[in-house]
């Protein structure tokens, strides 16, 4: 199937927007599923996007590996830039990571209730790479996030229970990582009766 001009394809998860798509579907009678979405447009156009609930990817163009449409891979080529939330709240805090390319890949993981859904597992950017991420400290809960900037030629941020694992910055790096303030230590100097 193909959209030309103003394409709009839209999913129970996704919605993907581009000058051109083209949706390949498994033709097997008692099957007929997406397999793989390609999005582009001309080089002066809007950028190909594809938008869920917590996250967002656009480029110049887009390749999205669905077999038996379900999301395994997204790849972004030219202008990448992605970025994603925790929840789906208008407050929620966003991660972004961008470059000339981007990678990401999906794990299917049974929810709370047993159904199967796609996680994120890992944001791959090159050439031009930038990322800005909020860090939780596992140990401790009473303080916020911490604040990381970071440039390098590639960035890898693997992810883990719906959190930022790690973020591995290769080559010519460089960054800034900001420390939440720890809380104040409690007051242990009471002040005394005065003395008669």
């Amino acid at each position: 199937m193909k959209a030309l001009g103003n394409g709009v394809a839209t999913g129970s998860d996704w919605k993907l927007t581009a000058d051109t798509i083209h949706l390949y579907i498994d033709l097997y009678i008692d099957r007929k599923k997406l397999q793989q979405a390609l999005a582009w447009g001309p080089h002066d156009s809007t950028h190909a996007k594809a938008v869920s609930t917590l996250y967002t990817i656009q480029a110049d163009s887009l390749a999205l590996d669905l077999p038996d449409e379900v999301l395994t891979e997204a790849r972004a080529f030219g202008h990448a830039f992605s970025t994603s939330k925790k929840d789906s709240s208008a407050t929620a805090e966003r991660n972004w990571i961008a470059g000339d390319s981007l990678t990401a890949r999906w794990a299917q993981e049974a929810d709370s209730s047993g159904q199967p859904k796609s996680k994120l597992r890992t944001l791959v950017a090159r050439g031009a790479a930038r990322s800005f991420t909020h860090l939780y400290n596992e140990r401790d809960s009473t303080t916020g996030p911490s604040l990381n900037y970071s440039r390098g030629t590639t960035i890898d941020i693997a992810l883990k229970n719906d959190r930022i694992d790690r973020v591995i910055v290769g080559g010519r790096a460089d960054g800034v990582q900001l420390e939440p303030q720890p809380p104040a230590p409690a007051d242990t100097t009471a002040k005394r009766p005065p003395r008669p």
